[in-house]
């Protein structure tokens, strides 16, 4: 079983490291998904599942599923979800949305929001 820490490395290689072991991606999906069975997931699980989806590592790529997993963990305050989310709301034009998250993680000061809720 994968740790949290190893779950915070593995989310920052996703987007970033196409070579990294199938292996992985499917130890860390099943965690996740076994997690969020058992009503254990937590907003980390949901933002390495919303990565997973949004960049097709070890799962198909699907941006409805992946802006799904970030809200999920958006909504309870998990910043880099915030961003996420709020990147795709950009994609689809909900500015709106994009704007209301974007700004709940730049109150805790979250550069990249501060940057796109600066230019949008």
């Amino acid at each position: 079983m994968l740790s949290s820490v190893t779950y915070t490395n593995a989310v920052i290689l996703l987007p970033i490291n196409p070579n990294q072991s199938m292996n992985d991606f499917e130890t860390i999906l099943s965690d996740c998904v076994r997690k969020i069975k058992n009503n254990t997931a937590t907003n980390d699980d949901h933002y390495t599942l919303g990565l997973m989806y949004l960049n097709g590592r070890g799962v198909k790529v699907c941006t409805l599923t992946a802006c799904s997993y970030f809200l999920r963990a958006a909504n309870n305050n998990h910043t880099r979800s915030q961003v996420e989310y709020a990147k795709i709301m950009v994609s689809f034009n909900q500015m709106d949305y994009a704007r209301a998250y974007l700004g709940r993680a730049a109150l805790v000061n979250d550069p990249e929001a501060i940057q796109l809720l600066n230019n949008i």
